[in-house]
């Protein structure tokens, strides 16, 4: 990084404006400070004011105190993991050094509407002015992107709100009323259960945000605003793959080529139990060894993921992981998740025939547009006897039921507790383990009876 500041004039008396430039990570940028200083206060080739005898020794003192914020807030803005420093992401915190943001910013943002500050919101979130809570971080593209289909969810729902009341929403209206409202136009709009409650959780989140930055003191329509129940035949079932469904798929003989690249890439999750996002960018590096007590070499898998910026090292479950990675000269194909959702399906249906499991008829939910081409006749599904959609196994698989399997896998298969399962899969807590093992009851009872089973000897 590198921060300089200089004088933008050719003059030799008066005052000038101090200019801060900015460089890093491949951005470069020069930004009025809006701080003037005596041009013979300046000292050109320390980029600083002079020492020694100035005219005007406290305002010289405030300006040096002030470029030292700067610096060190420009500084902190280079260290967020991931970031490319951005033209307005570097003024706003400029601005904040000097103590303007603050007021100039409390002042624009009282008079911002809820659509206005979404916008604003998203804004702040994908050039890195407003980064995570805890860890300081961006936002992920993944994230702002969520946001980003919560706007125009929530946008249409400003419109429904303000046909029906006849006023636009504003802060202080927000009350358990309108979270039913909203709840009620979810509805209208055909949304599953689950989609909707991160709806109502994204709109709580709003609400939270907007208090922060000084629009509104009316955090108290938060208790007001809960969420639903989420009923399994309003949800898609996430399905999980047996081991031998996912040994099955990698002794499935494919022509080199797209599809079996989507085939190595999903396995490569299904080894790892790593989010799409990590497991889709292992690379060799991530590849390397420890030494255990008696010297021994073990292979590991590290790798920092990127939705919680938390480190990783985990051993090598399955050697076929490393035979796929050679394959591909530890360079995984450039394959987007919507590709992998889309091919999948269909290497899994060809599987089928061999490995019938994967015809399972499985009962879940159609999505929005697929209840409206059902009522339209466009489609049909099979349904059971109390009316429920039937899909066969292989339709439900997607990217997420590679780290689904794994997680669930570890836990039916093998002695590793659930804070073992955690130093693999990353997660925080033993509840959102059991919450990826898609285990039915049948499978639970077998796997405690065997717990029983070795703990009696």
């Amino acid at each position: 990084m590198a921060v300089k500041f200089l004088l933008r004039t050719e003059r030799e008396t008066g005052t000038a404006t101090i200019y801060t430039r900015f460089r890093a990570k491949g951005s470069d940028f020069t930004i009025a400070t809006g701080l003037k200083i005596a041009i013979k206060d300046w000292d050109d080739d320390k980029g600083a004011p002079k020492g020694g005898r100035v005219s005007d020794i406290e305002r010289v003192t405030d300006i040096r105190t002030k470029l030292t914020s700067i610096s060190n807030a420009l500084s902190q803005y280079e260290n967020i993991p991931d970031v490319r420093p951005s033209l307005q992401g570097t003024k706003r915190r400029i601005y904040e050094a000097l103590g303007r943001v603050t007021r100039n910013t409390k002042k624009r943002r009282a008079k911002q509407t809820p659509s206005e500050y979404i916008a604003q919101l998203i804004d702040d979130m994908e050039n890195g002015v407003k980064v995570t809570g805890t860890r300081k971080t961006q936002y992920q593209a993944s994230t702002v992107r969520a946001w980003r289909v919560f706007s125009t969810v929530f946008n249409n729902f400003l419109e429904y709100y303000e046909s029906r009341e006849g006023d636009p929403l504003g802060w202080g209206d927000i009350d358990g009323s309108v979270g039913e409202l909203f709840l009620g136009f979810c509805n209208l709009q055909g949304f599953m259960r689950k989609t909707t409650n991160k709806y109502i959780k994204s709109f709580k989140a709003l609400i939270r945000y907007a208090a922060r930055d000084g629009l509104h003191n009316n955090l108290k329509c938060l208790d007001e605003i809960g969420t639903i129940c989420e009923d399994p035949g309003t949800t898609q079932t996430e399905i999980y793959l047996e081991e031998h469904e996912i040994q099955a798929l990698y002794e499935m003989p494919l022509e080199p080529g797209e599809k079996r690249d989507v085939r190595d890439l999903f396995l490569v999750g299904c080894y790892t139990g790593q989010r799409f996002s990590d497991y889709s960018r292992i690379a060799r590096d991530n590849f390397t060894t420890v030494t255990d007590k008696d010297g021994s070499q073990i292979p590991i898998l590290k790798l920092v993921q990127k939705k919680t910026n938390k480190e990783i090292k985990m051993p090598i479950v399955n050697d076929n992981l490393i035979e796929i990675m050679e394959r591909h000269n530890y360079k995984l194909p450039n394959i987007s998740d919507v590709v992998v959702n889309r091919y999948i399906k269909e290497i899994c249906k060809e599987l089928s025939n061999t490995v019938t499991s994967l015809k399972e008829p499985i009962e879940t939910a159609i999505t929005k547009k697929e209840t409206v081409a059902e009522k339209n006749g466009t489609m049909t599904f099979e349904r059971n006897e109390r009316g429920k959609v039937m899909r066969p196994k292989y339709e439900l698989v997607r990217t997420h039921t590679a780290r689904r399997s794994l997680i669930t896998n570890l836990a039916k298969e093998t002695n590793l507790s659930y804070s073992d399962i955690m130093t693999i899969s990353g997660h925080s807590t033993e509840r959102l383990v059991r919450l990826y093992v898609k285990t039915n009851k049948e499978e639970d009872a077998i796997l405690v009876h065997n717990k029983l089973k070795g703990l009696r000897g």
